[in-house]
């Protein structure tokens, strides 16, 4: 029982509520690219020529393109197995979308990405595929 708190506890259980379901400690850290060759491009050429070129890298808070993102809005770690489920808001010139996606990590430094939106053939593939991680490239 709150007693003397009054709207106060109210506003902290509001506030946790819209805090991610995870720790910042175990979730992803640092940045995600869809192949070796352009973590191996950030690296020498920085993030921007990358994302210029049109890809999108992921990072812990979600997909990052020039003219798209995905924001991670909450993230639940899986109670049995290792990996992640992420509702996120997606946007791209003209329209946003919701998106959910599994996030499984694989072999050492690579993480499956399944999405449940269905992608448009004119686009890259959506969200889904196997991301690598870009050692030694910062996060945005």
């Amino acid at each position: 029982m709150v007693i003397g708190l009054g709207g106060f506890s109210l506003a902290i259980l509001a506030l946790a509520s819209t805090m991610p379901a995870v720790a910042a400690d175990d979730f992803i850290s640092g940045v995600y690219a869809p192949s070796e060759d352009l973590c191996a491009q950030a690296r020498t050429e920085g993030l921007q020529t990358v994302l210029e070129a049109g890809n999108v890298l992921l990072t812990a808070r979600g997909f990052e393109g020039i003219e798209y993102h995905c924001e991670f809005l909450d993230v639940t770690k899986a109670a049995r197995s290792a990996g992640w489920l992420a509702n996120a808001l997606c946007e791209q010139p003209g329209h946003a979308f919701p998106d959910v996606v599994s996030i499984m990590p694989r072999a050492e430094g690579q993480l499956e990405i399944t999405s449940v939106r269905v992608a448009d053939p004119d686009d890259a593939g959506g969200n889904g595929g196997t991301y690598f991680q870009c050692e030694g490239v910062e996060a945005p």
